[in-house]
């Protein structure tokens, strides 16, 4: 997975906002969620923020694909300079299947008034055990009353997922 490298718009002072109106930035323009069970969720925290010297409306935040939603209540969002909006992004995969979409955030910046985030995620399978004994059975033939004989057997997971292994 490749690492993208975004610039935060600069100022002469790190603490001042630019000057001009509504200036938004996203922490991200990429959110791989790589491989999830299905019928589980990940969760990821986009972080909208304001870097103009006027107030920020963010009007509508969406996703084409139904598996990647969204905490975002519909309604406008008012983001004031040095006050971030945090949106979580969560990845729910109803099949083995790759996803792919598309998060559009509206907003009033005047130069960028809507900004895409491609998402992406893997629907994979509950790990399963799968027991596997090198011999099912063993027969001891005839063991005299008081004696004992020893017996090794092993036991392995060949499965992907973990095995909790009892003894009665």
């Amino acid at each position: 997975l490749a690492e993208v490298v975004v610039e935060m718009p600069t100022t002469f002072c790190d603490y001042c906002p630019m000057e001009g109106g509504q200036e938004i930035y996203i922490s991200d323009t990429i959110v791989d969620f790589d491989e999830v069970i299905v019928d589980q969720t990940a969760d990821f925290e986009l972080v909208i923020h304001n870097f103009g010297d006027a107030d920020l409306e963010v009007t509508d935040i969406s996703s084409d694909n139904p598996a990647f939603t969204t905490d975002w209540i519909d309604a406008r969002t008012t983001v004031p300079f040095g006050s971030p909006l945090t949106v979580t992004i969560t990845f729910a995969p109803t099949e083995l299947f790759e996803y792919y979409g598309t998060l559009t955030v509206t907003s009033d910046d005047p130069d960028e008034g809507v900004l895409m985030v491609d998402l992406y995620g893997e629907g994979i399978p509950r790990p399963v055990p799968d027991i596997n004994l090198s011999a099912y059975t063993h027969n001891f033939g005839e063991v005299i009353v008081g004696d004992s004989l020893d017996w090794e057997s092993f036991v392995d997971n060949v499965g992907n997922g973990g095995l909790d292994v009892g003894l009665s």
